[in-house]
């Protein structure tokens, strides 16, 4: 039977590995809260300087611009996905490479986990306990997946609402905080975005994947919308 010294120095442990890429979590909290402001400006605005300068309308004559627009969807994820894996990953490597491991198998000095701790209630708590380097990628998968998401909701914002840039990004930013707040107040922390990017969030997968499929649903729909709107005034202003 294990002392109780030995499951508090658990405890510890697995609060200290799980911090992801072992001691920067709190910049990664920072990037999990300010994501819908970097998500807006990876790309997802660009289709407001080809509007303003007319390159849509250059476009239009060569392709269907429809299919372009659709496409644009595409790269804004893929944008947005990269920009945010590139940096976690040199952070992670950087992390591995220059923290000392004193001990044990762990930088801290804290004992081997211990068999009965639970953590059962939070994102893939246990698997944070017996494989904590899946569980950083894991999360830092989570992070890329959901800037991605994040990033084409602005661009279906962009398209919608022509030449209010900074009203998109302070609607965004401002849904994206109440959103959090609401699902922490009202106990149900496993809808919201933020729970999936960081190492103690309270979910499970079966809401992950359903709050992906929402967000990207919805996102499609309105860039659908948007997309007809643009097509539109291209066509009004070829007949002109």
């Amino acid at each position: 039977m294990e002392s109780a010294e030995n499951v508090n120095k658990s405890m510890l442990r697995y609060w200290s590995d799980v911090s992801l890429v072992g001691g920067t979590d709190g910049c990664i909290r920072v990037l999990v809260i300010i994501m819908p402001v970097i998500s807006c400006i990876i790309y997802a605005d660009s289709i407001e300087e080809e509007v303003r300068e007319g390159v849509l309308r250059n476009i239009a004559v060569r392709t269907d611009v429809r299919k372009y627009l659709r496409m644009k969807t595409i790269v804004i994820f893929i944008a947005n996905f990269l920009t945010t894996l590139i940096p976690l990953l040199i952070n992670f490597l950087m992390c591995r490479i220059t923290f000392p491991d004193f001990h044990y198998d762990n930088k801290y000095g804290y004992l081997p986990y211990t068999s009965i701790s639970d953590n059962s209630g939070y994102y893939l708590g246990n698997m944070a306990i017996i494989k904590g380097t899946e569980y950083t990628f894991l999360i830092t998968l989570n992070i890329c997946v959901f800037s991605g998401i994040l990033g084409i909701a602005a661009y279906a914002a962009f398209l919608n609402f022509k030449g209010k840039e900074h009203e998109i990004v302070a609607g965004l930013y401002s849904a994206y905080i109440l959103a959090i707040l609401i699902t922490s107040f009202t106990g149900h922390s496993e809808w919201s975005i933020q729970s999936y990017c960081i190492t103690d969030g309270i979910g499970n997968i079966s809401c992950q994947f359903v709050l992906i499929m929402i967000l990207l649903i919805l996102s499609v729909f309105f860039i659908e919308i948007g997309i007809r709107k643009v097509n539109d005034d291209l066509e009004v202003f070829s007949d002109r």
